[in-house]
């Protein structure tokens, strides 16, 4: 009998929408908060047989012993379309000029974004989009598919697949890496996509050349000497 939703987020805003959208459909439904992993390996036992497991965009990956202990099931809401599955989906849309975006909704696994889809909502950037452009529309799309799912998540059934199939590949934090070791001999059009793509994100994955030994990482425009 599902008791508990535990809401594994770190994004305060998100938490106070799903918890509003599941407690519309079951108002006695228990709903837990937990931002991180150390608070979600801190849950009582008891609690978790009782439990449903939701994640919102989070970069927490499960435990398999955990996802088995939860008795009413575990959903993820991945920011991105079934086409991107994996790390960063916006950063690898920039890369690849994708136009169409969106959230998808899945059954939580051990692997990463391979579980079975039980939602999409999708949306359409605008052309030449920035980083904030793709954001912005997912969480449009995000907020959209979770009140389309509340009422399943919110029940003992669950939500149930709706046949459709993850992309390939799952990109992966490696991949982001690769792409932003910038080879001396780049063409300007594939060095244009990539510090598009991964021009704004955190330092430590940033477009870098290496010249004699040295390396630069590429910075507003700038390039500078990372020691």
């Amino acid at each position: 009998m599902l008791e508990t939703i535990v809401l594994v987020c770190h994004v305060p805003e998100f938490v106070s929408f799903a918890r509003n959208a599941l407690r519309a459909h079951n108002p006695g439904l228990r709903v837990v908060h937990a931002a991180t992993r150390a608070a979600l390996l801190d849950l009582p036992p008891a609690l978790l047989a009782g439990a449903r497991l939701v994640g919102l965009t989070t970069g927490v990956v499960v435990p398999a012993e955990l996802l088995a202990r939860a008795g009413c099931g575990a959903y993820n809401f991945h920011p991105g379309p079934p086409e991107f599955p994996g790390w960063d989906s916006i950063r690898f849309a920039l890369y690849e000029g994708a136009r169409d975006f969106g959230a998808t909704a899945h059954a939580m696994t051990a692997q990463v974004d391979a579980g079975a889809i039980v939602g999409v909502r999708r949306c359409r950037v605008r052309e030449n989009p920035t980083y904030a452009d793709y954001q912005s529309e997912m969480v449009k799309a995000l907020l959209a598919l979770i009140a389309e799912l509340a009422p399943a998540l919110a029940s003992a059934q669950g939500p149930q697949p709706i046949g459709v199939a993850w992309g390939l590949p799952v990109r992966r934090r490696a991949d982001a890496a690769a792409l932003c070791a910038i080879p001396p001999d780049i063409g300007p059009a594939e060095l244009a996509r990539r510090i598009a793509a991964f021009g704004s994100g955190e330092i430590a994955l940033r477009p870098t050349v290496t010249i004699h030994g040295a390396r630069f990482v590429y910075a507003q425009d700038e390039l500078f000497e990372r020691r």
